[in-house]
């Protein structure tokens, strides 16, 4: 388990692993997963699924043109790199997911849910 001040953040990458390549709705091509990688859980908030990685490297990434391969060409990145790991953790609590808001948005009580909401 580790020493007992790391236990909060002992599991870096997801314990029961799946096939986290998602290609529905045409997002592998817009998020395209490099071959024999898998996006499972990662990090302190579980970066998953294909998409999440390549719209957090977009963002991250200061590698320029067509960044958003950067973490989906190395997604263990999330995992074994302390910052990257901590910067994906706090991008995917402050920023919308469509089709629904931020955590932060609901936690904080900006998001006030409508009729289809609901």
């Amino acid at each position: 388990m580790g020493e007992f001040w790391t236990q909060a953040l002992y599991y870096t990458e997801e314990i029961a692993k799946n096939d986290y390549i998602s290609c529905d709705w045409g997002n592998c091509d817009k998020w395209p997963p490099a071959p024999n990688k898998q996006y499972f859980g990662r990090g302190p908030l579980q970066l998953s699924w294909n998409y999440n990685y390549g719209q957090f490297s977009n963002i991250f990434s200061t590698s320029g043109y067509d960044s958003k391969m950067e973490l989906l060409n190395e997604p263990e990145k999330v995992s074994h790199d302390s910052f990257t790991a901590m910067a994906a953790g706090f991008w995917f609590y402050m920023a919308p997911q469509e089709p629904k808001p931020s955590m932060h948005d609901i936690m904080t009580g900006y998001f006030i849910p409508n009729a289809v909401d609901l």
